[in-house]
């Protein structure tokens, strides 16, 4: 059996976790104009850190946190002139790279011009339906093996005509 030098051996334990690549990265841009933002301030918070790190965009508005040990962040935003924006219940998982985009909002901006993204949830989408088209469709169970399609006979109402025939 082959022995470690002592100081070999405490640098080994000494040392950073090997495999340790996750990062969050992400961009920011100013909600107003869809510019990349130069010098916003970012800071990460997590249990799992010693310590808060942050970070400033660069001239493209992209930022970067590297070597992160898997845990859930908080990262928030500031800009002079602009809303703080913070990203809670962020997941970094080990050995990978978590993208988190953020627009910041101008103080001016009121809240009501801002667009929001549709409501998607995880294995099923908001969807608005009419009430009486959801009444009008029938699905009607097949009689026959042959007869697996589904009948479209109860949409016939629906169908748009051409006017004149």
């Amino acid at each position: 059996m082959t022995r470690l030098p002592s100081s070999l051996l405490v640098g080994l334990l000494l040392s950073p976790a090997r495999g340790i690549a996750s990062e969050i990265r992400g961009e920011v841009r100013d909600m107003g104009n869809k510019q990349p933002f130069l010098e916003v301030a970012l800071v990460l918070t997590s249990p799992v850190l010693a310590q808060q790190r942050t970070t400033v965009t660069d001239e493209r508005g992209g930022y970067s946190f590297p070597d992160l040990p898997p845990g859930i962040y908080i990262l928030q935003f500031e800009k002079n002139a602009f809303h703080p924006h913070t990203r809670s219940e962020i997941l970094v998982r080990l050995d990978r790279t978590t993208r988190v985009n953020a627009e910041l909002r101008p103080l001016g901006m009121p809240e009501d011009q801002v667009e929001r993204p549709p409501t998607i949830g995880i294995g099923l989408a908001c969807l608005s339906v009419e009430e009486r088209v959801i009444q009008a469709v029938t699905v009607e169970r097949p009689h026959t093996t042959t007869d697996t399609l589904r009948s479209f006979q109860s949409l016939r109402p629906w169908i748009p005509r051409r006017q004149g025939i």
